[in-house]
């Protein structure tokens, strides 16, 4: 095989090396073309899937931040009105 090579010209040569070359391109952009098609598809699914479960799990997490927030501001309040129901009982003791 390689002695067949050898005697080749140097034209018949380039020529064979560049279609090898050609033909290797080619079909590495085909493979990529396809998988990069699959993971088009994929990422669609994904998206068509889990955007929906996302959207409701960001409003349940605000829902779920604004009860903390308002069960903080009710102890909050319950302990400044601890406070100052406390003052002022001292105050009227010591009166």
């Amino acid at each position: 095989m390689i002695n067949a090579f050898t005697k080749l010209s140097i034209r018949t040569r380039l020529t064979a090396i560049m279609l090898f070359i050609g033909l290797l391109f080619i079909s590495i952009w085909v493979v990529a073309s396809v998988n990069l098609s699959n993971v088009s598809d994929n990422n669609r699914k994904v998206n068509e899937a889990y955007i929906p479960v996302f959207k409701n799990l960001l409003k349940a997490d605000t829902d779920l931040h604004q009860v903390i927030l308002a069960e903080r501001t009710v102890f909050m309040n319950a302990a400044h009105d601890a406070d100052l129901h406390k003052n002022t009982l001292q105050t009227l003791i010591k009166t």
